[in-house]
């Protein structure tokens, strides 16, 4: 497929949702003969980069403009997605390609993670810039000849980390696909046996195959609901780990009552991997 067709594809996804927050998108094609052999990893790529773009224009009073380029630059093909939102506070800039590393209130941390994730598989590269206030601009740079899906590289993001626990049956518990999908890819890669599952109550009755940890990750903001869920999941006396954006101070008296329930960490949104396989360490003693 040709690259500017898989943009325009992409665009079309999301264009209502674009309209719907008053943003026009800019094309400048300036290289029309690239050839897309893995769809798949750079389509989504460059829809969450356009997701994101939206999420940052959504609070700005001033035009809102979504502008995508490609040109040819020695013998790399680059695509630029920029728009003219709020912008990335410097002293995030360094972190946010980090798993689970994210700058708001609630969502999974994984979108930017696994744009530079599928980069690597496509042995290409991606960089931010960013100033607050007036927008960013992430650039894409891919060698002519990209790579099929059967060789791309395994994950650099799984074969940096490691686990001193055995293999379990672990249950991702997440509404949030993208978030369930990356949290199933990492624990596979550790050895894990992994269910997946929008829904608490559809776990807590399974009778077949029963987890022996369970991830949950929500942003409930009632306690006693939390507890409600939590204690369902703990059945058994299951390990559970709940990933929540409540605050800090909420985060410590919270965490302290769902312990009382039993085997029970919870673990603060944003966060970083291996915060995350600490805890399941944690919970499985």
């Amino acid at each position: 497929m040709q690259l500017e067709d898989l943009i325009d594809q992409v665009l079309i996804l999301v264009e209502r949702d674009l309209e719907k927050h008053d943003i026009t998108v800019e094309r400048d094609y300036r290289y029309r003969d690239a050839i897309v052999t893995d769809v798949g990893q750079l389509q989504q790529v460059l829809l969450n980069l356009i997701i994101n773009a939206r999420q940052a224009m959504e609070e700005v009073d001033r035009p809102r403009q979504l502008s995508i380029s490609t040109w040819e630059e020695n013998g790399f093909i680059h695509i630029a997605i920029a728009d003219t939102g709020k912008g990335i506070p410097k002293e995030h800039i360094g972190r946010i390609f980090e798993p689970f590393f994210t700058t708001k209130g609630s969502g999974s941390g994984l979108g930017l993670s696994l744009c530079y994730t599928l980069m690597r598989n496509l042995n290409g590269d991606i960089s931010v810039k960013s100033e607050q206030g007036k927008g960013s601009c992430f650039t894409l740079v891919l060698p002519q000849n990209l790579p099929t899906s059967e060789s791309a590289p395994k994950s650099k993001l799984t074969r940096t980390l490691k686990t001193k626990l055995d293999p379990k049956l672990v249950a991702v518990v997440a509404e949030d696909a993208m978030m369930r999908d990356l949290i199933a890819r990492l624990l596979h890669q550790l050895g894990h046996s992994v269910t997946t599952t929008d829904d608490p109550g559809e776990l807590a009755s399974a009778r077949k195959q029963a987890p022996e940890l369970v991830i949950l990750d929500t942003n409930e903001s009632s306690e006693s609901s939390l507890q409600e869920i939590v204690e369902q999941l703990a059945a058994g006396g299951r390990g559970v780990i709940v990933l929540s954006g409540l605050v800090q101070a909420e985060l410590e008296s919270v965490e302290k009552r769902l312990q009382e329930i039993g085997r029970v960490r919870v673990v603060s949104k944003p966060f970083e991997a291996h915060e995350l396989i600490n805890a399941m360490e944690e919970v499985a003693r």
